[in-house]
């Protein structure tokens, strides 16, 4: 499914889409227009976009829903396209409807295409920026109200995200664009590790030394996947470097794959309370080494006896000699 919308506004045009793949996880997208256009142009570029981004992920089917009656039935041919700029704009979507299937395009309200609608609009209000071609926008969860005391448990929103090192390898090897941090050796070895990668279909894997391509996940997809093959359905609880080449064995992989596989068992309650009990010492034990007799003796005094003994004795001492053992 392909979900579309356009915004145009005084700080500049805005568009946006929303991918929804087979597997479920919605793709949203937002481009910043900087270049004058009107409110259509912009419904047009997110149209463009999101077809084009679904030809490179190898859709053959598509559903598209946009809440731009004009755009739909232009595209449909209910309307007739009297704009030369429109016009170009249909001819493009036609020859990227194309390269599918099987299509369906319907208009829908403004109401049913929400997600599309704010994409398009953070990227109209976002002033124009030229230092990079991509802006990172973070969305949190907070679970609880901050007056409750957690915003220790919140993490710091930086300028550098967790899944830098899979955008720096894309970034490489579509545009040839180098990290800008790196001295000389360092672009060489990071050369070398992105000629292991390849992009097919707009998704990054990595090749194994067996020649099989390992999809890279992202950090919300790899806790989603230790997660599954843990403690999901078909889970049993493995130790940590199992749960790692289990999913490297599903043709999955990301830089830290065992050190999150094994953080994540260490903080399974299941795993805790039912792991077998450790046995070893906490500390390494120490030989004494006895050379001669009776050169180490031990004692060892039991008591208080009750009843005593016909001696009226309460206590017994205990002598061993180290080196015979007597």
């Amino acid at each position: 499914k392909l979900f579309f919308d356009g915004s145009k506004c005084q700080q500049g045009g805005g568009a946006g889409f929303v991918m929804i793949p087979p597997w479920g996880t919605p793709i949203p997208v937002a481009h910043k227009l900087n270049f004058e256009c009107t409110n259509n142009m912009a419904e047009y570029e997110a149209l463009v976009l999101g077809l084009q981004n679904a030809i490179n992920l190898g859709a053959r089917h598509i559903d598209i829903f946009g809440d731009s009656e004009l755009i739909v039935n232009q595209v449909t041919g209910v309307y007739q396209c009297k704009n030369d700029i429109l016009q170009k704009y249909r001819d493009i979507v036609l020859a990227q409807l194309q390269s599918f299937d099987k299509i369906t395009i319907q208009a829908i309200p403004r109401t049913a295409n929400r997600f599309a609608d704010t994409m398009a609009s953070l990227a109209s209000l976002i002033p124009p920026f030229t230092e990079d071609s991509r802006l990172y926008v973070a969305v949190q969860r907070l679970d609880q109200p901050s007056h409750l005391g957690q915003l220790t448990s919140i993490n710091a929103v930086t300028t550098h995200t967790q899944d830098e090192w899979y955008q720096q390898i894309v970034d490489y090897l579509s545009h040839s664009v180098l990290p800008p941090d790196l001295t000389s050796n360092g672009r060489r070895s990071f050369v070398q590790r992105a000629n292991r990668y390849t992009i097919l279909g707009g998704i990054l894997y990595k090749r194994g030394f067996d020649g099989i391509l390992l999809r890279c996940l992202k950090t919300h997809e790899s806790s989603k996947a230790i997660q599954e093959v843990h403690d999901g359905i078909c889970g049993g609880h493995f130790s940590g470097l199992a749960v790692a080449k289990r999913i490297l064995r599903l043709g999955y992989y990301w830089p830290s794959l065992n050190q999150d596989c094994c953080e994540y068992t260490k903080k399974c309650v299941k795993c805790q309370q039912h792991s077998n009990l450790t046995h070893i010492p906490s500390q390494a034990l120490q030989p004494a080494a006895d050379l001669w007799p009776f050169s180490q003796w031990g004692l060892d005094l039991i008591g208080l006896i009750n009843p005593r003994s016909s001696q009226r004795h309460h206590s017994i001492i205990t002598a061993t000699e180290y080196f015979t053992k007597w």
